[in-house]
């Protein structure tokens, strides 16, 4: 028994110390996703590219900028979604896109029944994508307009990207699987040690 429960000990703090590295890991990701999301609002929200275009079209710049705060909040929630679907996994996409109870932002109440549609015909772990392109789309009209300048667009593509790519690390630590040896191996000793 002695020389089993020093080997399960050892095992047992290793992968709890492995939990805890992925734990962290995660959190960090997922402040990464809103330290970039925060940015790329920021960066729409305080750039203007030509003040004279941004006087003429103050209406409408509000009605962009508005609208790009809502499709950052979309990028948000489908990026909570794909990482907890990944997780613990959905019985029916619907509840995705119709009873986001669990989530905030809760995405029926910041999008539009067709919008709903759309995002519906998308495979859930692709809809942050899918978001972050109507993101990019709205940064591109504004610089089309000259109310923001190519600058601050750069820097709203490339926090847009470093918010998908920190996606993508929380998805990898979530999908990643304990490895098989580790659990026989841990298995085997707590049967040994059990009986």
């Amino acid at each position: 028994h002695l020389v089993t429960s020093v080997v399960l000990s050892f095992l047992l703090v290793f992968r709890a110390r492995q939990a805890f590295t992925r734990f962290d890991d995660g959190k960090q990701a997922m402040v990464n996703v809103k330290e970039a999301l925060r940015n790329v609002f920021a960066v729409v929200d305080v750039e203007y590219g030509n003040e004279n275009a941004a006087i003429a079209n103050g209406e409408q710049a509000m009605e962009y900028k508005r609208n790009v705060r809502r499709e950052l909040g979309v990028l948000y929630a489908f990026i909570r979604q794909g990482i907890r679907d990944a997780r613990i996994g959905a019985n029916d996409d619907s509840i995705l896109l119709e009873r986001d109870a669990s989530g905030t932002p809760s995405v029926p109440t910041i999008t539009s029944a067709e919008e709903r549609t759309l995002y519906g015909k998308v495979y859930s772990e692709s809809r942050p994508e899918a978001a972050t392109l109507k993101v990019l789309h709205d940064v591109q009209e504004l610089r089309l307009q000259g109310l923001l300048s190519e600058r601050a667009a750069m820097e709203a593509y490339r926090h847009s990207q470093s918010a998908l790519d920190a996606y993508r690390q929380a998805m990898l630590i979530v999908t990643t699987p304990t490895p098989r040896e580790y659990s026989h191996i841990t298995a085997v000793l707590l049967c040994s040690f059990v009986f």
